[in-house]
């Protein structure tokens, strides 16, 4: 099993003497040289020793500052998506990107902030006026309820026919197409056609005797203009007409069964009215002039004429 540990070895001739007084172990035959080698193999090696660990190199000076660690790198990326993503809403609102439309309402007449066109909202399409004459005949009043808005819907666009070509638009005479084969007949209030379905409604709307009274129109003018349900039995009432309720409140007249509701009668004094030019309904005319929106507020003070 190789020499002992801490043992120094014998002199050869003490080595000898010993041998010769011993003599050879008696029945212990000698290990042959393989086995020994392989005893002397079996014994674990020593483990090496651990290398020593070294440490890191310190940075070069300055190198802190030159490249910041990974999480500051993070941080100041993230601020610089922030910062842009500010600017950009910042420029959209100025802009009116993404900004959604303005609900508009059925028989309304609007005009978009910025923009001189002025537009009857019907049907999810908007009607412009072509002339400042059909608009003060489609609302029946000097002062028309106009609301801004600050942008109009994508809607389609058409032209209203001119009041200056045909004198009936916004009037209260019962007007029938001159189509060859159905001449059907209309309340043309608001300029906005509501058909009448049959000749007594006709005569409770625009009282008795009416069919001797309709004014024919052109068809493809007709045709050009918005219409509304069918008519019902009501009198007929001018666009612009305040009509009152038994419970007190009012509603301005848009078109043949709809209306603006009037919130506060205080708004009337902006559009030049009163609520003594208020008439006086029944319940169920009140209810037919179905308010589709509100009377819109009017910036500054009302201006007579000559004033």
């Amino acid at each position: 099993a190789g020499p002992s540990a801490g043992i120094p070895a014998l002199p050869a001739d003490d080595a000898a003497a010993d041998e010769a007084e011993a003599g050879p172990s008696a029945g212990i035959p000698a290990l042959p040289a393989d086995d020994a080698a392989n005893d002397e193999a079996a014994a674990p090696p020593e483990a090496p020793p651990e290398p020593a660990q070294t440490p890191p190199a310190a940075p070069p000076a300055g190198a802190e500052a030159a490249a910041p660690p990974p999480s500051a790198r993070k941080r100041a990326g993230w601020l610089v998506g922030v910062g842009l993503l500010a600017a950009v809403l910042l420029v959209g609102f100025w802009m009116g990107a993404g900004r959604p439309p303005d609900p508009v309402r059925h028989g309304e007449t609007v005009r978009q902030r910025g923009d001189g066109g002025v537009y009857l909202a019907f049907a999810e399409t908007l009607y412009a006026y072509p002339d400042s004459a059909t608009l003060r005949a489609c609302t029946g009043v000097r002062t028309p309820a106009v609301r801004e808005v600050r942008r109009l819907p994508a809607w389609p666009r058409r032209r209203l026919p001119s009041v200056r070509e045909h004198a009936w638009m916004g009037g209260t005479v019962p007007v029938v197409s001159d189509h060859p084969a159905t001449r059907p007949a209309y309340v043309a209030v608001g300029c906005i056609l509501a058909r009448v379905p049959d000749p007594p409604t006709l005569d409770s709307i625009f009282g008795p005797g009416a069919l001797e009274r309709m004014t024919e129109a052109p068809d493809p003018v007709l045709r050009a203009m918005p219409r509304a349900f069918i008519a019902r039995g009501h009198p007929v009432r001018r666009a612009g007409t305040l009509v009152r309720g038994p419970d007190g409140g009012m509603r301005w007249v848009t078109y043949h069964g709809g209306a603006l509701a009037v919130a506060d009668s205080g708004m009337l004094a902006r559009w030049c009215r009163t609520p003594r030019e208020a008439v006086d309904v029944s319940a169920a005319e009140y209810g037919y002039y179905r308010p589709f929106g509100w009377l819109p507020a009017r910036r500054g003070e009302c201006r007579r004429r000559g004033e």
